[in-house]
């Protein structure tokens, strides 16, 4: 039997075999626990709040509470050995670490941890910078702002050197060393993980979005797989317990491309598309995502009811309530990326859910998904699990923390300090969305006068898109702050033998709608001869869904489906 190795992740590597993965992992500066820890008082005001951001996220409170647990700052530092710090790596003990020199006593804190106390304390007793080149959401200001209320300490001189070298060696073998290069095009987000947004003008100039442009959202470091140890699993969940599971086939790669091979276009579109426009209203923490967290492709692969009836499984299987996705991308615990969507939409032959290979004609890429993508149409793209590994059919959706702890939205009264992701369900199926893409917010424009009609107008250019399958059925522009509208072009929109559109699969699209429309530019704009502009964007689908007025009436403290109308300025010029 042979061994593929997936991925190294810093000190850990992911061993996958026909049917089982385990994880090898090397200690990082343990000692002996015979010292005491030393107390320390933090203010019962400290609240700490959770929100999704790759999978380890960041934990926050308030400045000014920081400032008050910060009175310590300007006392002399201790000086500790790291055999010191590694003495302190359990709870009974106090729980220490290092970071870039300085030592803190995260006690108190580890309970607290968003991702959970079990991944914290993989680093107590240690440095914790190579396990945070994996989880870079931890560079962020707030998280060091509040690792600093528990500094103690710092490291002797020599020590510091030592893990200094230690950490310039671990970045240069570190667990995004071997991601895939990527086009230039992209605007980037963030390195480590890759993610990176489509620029809104090279969206329109294509119905299927090429794959070299389209974005990309990665929680984890892209996993390297060996397509002749790759392995697709069927399990069964057994009630109770989300690790007991029955395995009822597995398949090898060559034995998916036996299978008949079925081609669907269909959006993916993060969650976050658009946090932007909620982010001027109020800070959020979470990508700066712009409209460009979309895009259109062809995928082609095997369609997961004819796998799994294959092997017995049927689509009107009542005890199966959940279809859970497994990737190979894993964090250094070893826990994969995972989601689930319900099975009365992976089951139904009409939602054409997808085991894909290719997309756009080729392969899938490394960073969609290579060598095979969970492709859901129609909904969000946190659930189109990339780097497949498992199917699990289960009773319950899945336990995954990107499943019930993040990709939620929550009532605009909910804040840091009050968030609660049981009392919200998961994202699936996505709002009607439009976006402008073309000119773009902020842009200068400049319009000649038509000698011949004195016409002045704008061309506008932008997609609109609703989930779980509702087609476009109109998109309006305002440029009057929505007194009055007018209705675009679609560009896309399927059509009958004489011409008119097609509404026979209203429910069935997958894709979405470009639109193009001339403006005119306002009165007082064309008298001045120069002048700004606001333009509003909307859309309606099949069911007649429109999108919210104002942003504040969806703002969320996630940021996600964001689908107000679409705003742009423009500063004009007269020729």
């Amino acid at each position: 039997m042979r061994l593929a190795i997936l991925r190294n992740v810093n000190s850990f590597a992911r061993v996958g075999l026909r049917g089982q993965t385990r994880l090898i992992s090397t200690p990082i500066l343990q000692g002996n626990q015979d010292n005491r820890r030393e107390n320390q008082h933090r203010g019962s005001k400290l609240i700490y709040a959770a929100i999704g951001a790759g999978g380890i996220i960041s934990a926050l409170t308030t400045y000014k509470t920081i400032q008050a647990l910060s009175d310590k700052k300007d006392k002399p530092k201790r000086i500790f050995s790291k055999k010191e710090v590694a003495q302190h790596d359990t709870l009974d003990k106090g729980v220490w670490i290092t970071y870039k020199g300085n030592v803190y006593d995260i006690t108190e804190f580890v309970k607290h941890h968003p991702g959970g106390s079990h991944t914290i304390m993989m680093g107590a007793g240690g440095d914790v910078e190579p396990f945070w080149q994996t989880y870079t959401v931890h560079a962020a200001s707030e998280v060091q702002k509040l690792l600093s209320t528990y500094q103690i300490g710092v490291l002797n001189p020599e020590d510091q050197k030592e893990q200094a070298n230690m950490v310039a060696q671990s970045k240069v073998e570190g667990p995004y060393s071997n991601d895939p290069i990527r086009s230039p095009l992209l605007k980037v987000h963030t390195e480590t993980p890759y993610n990176a947004e489509t620029p809104e003008k090279l969206l329109i100039p294509y119905f299927t979005t090429p794959t070299e442009i389209f974005f990309v959202r990665n929680h984890l470091p892209v996993p390297e797989v060996d397509l002749e140890d790759y392995t697709l699993t069927i399990c069964k969940g057994t009630d109770g317990d989300p690790d007991n599971q029955e395995v009822l086939a597995e398949f090898t790669f060559e034995d998916l491309k036996k299978f008949k091979k079925h081609t669907v276009e269909s959006i993916i579109q993060c969650s976050g598309n658009r946090r932007t426009d909620l982010k001027r209203l109020k800070e959020i923490k979470g990508l700066d995502w712009k409209v460009g967290a979309i895009g259109n492709a062809s995928w082609s692969g095997v369609r997961l009811v004819d796998l799994l009836d294959s092997i017995g499984v049927k689509s009107d299987d009542v005890s199966i309530k959940h279809i859970q996705a497994e990737g190979l991308d894993c964090d250094m615990t070893g826990q994969s990326y995972a989601a689930s969507i319900s099975a009365d939409v992976a089951l139904d032959p009409n939602r054409e859910v997808l085991l894909a290979y290719e997309m756009n004609g080729r392969p899938i890429s490394r960073d969609h998904g290579f060598p095979v993508r969970f492709i859901a149409p129609g909904v969000t793209g946190a659930r189109n699990v990339k780097w497949l590994s498992k199917i699990i059919l289960s009773h319950e959706e899945s336990h995954s923390h990107w499943q019930r702890n993040d990709y939620k939205s929550f009532s605009p009264n909910v804040d840091m300090f009050n968030l609660d992701y049981k009392q919200s369900i998961s994202i699936q199926e996505t709002p009607v969305q439009s976006a402008i893409c073309e000119p773009s917010d902020g842009d200068i424009i400049k319009v000649n006068r038509d000698k011949s009609n004195d016409k002045l107008v704008i061309p506008l250019k932008g997609y609109a898109y609703s989930g779980g399958g509702k087609m476009i059925i109109r998109v309006d522009i305002s440029i009057d702050g929505g007194k009055t509208w007018l209705t675009a072009k679609l560009l896309d929109q399927p059509l009958s033998e004489d011409g008119t559109p097609d509404y026979t699969k209203r429910n069935r699209v997958w894709s979405w709608m470009r639109w193009s429309l001339e403006v005119p530019i306002p009165d007082h704009v064309a008298k001045n001869g120069s002048g700004t502009m606001d333009v509003l964007c909307r859309a309606f689908d099949s069911a007649y869904n429109s999108q919210p007025e104002r942003p504040e009436v969806i703002w969320n403290v996630r940021g996600v489906v964001n689908n107000s109308w679409h705003k742009i300025k423009l500063n004009v010029v007269v020729d």
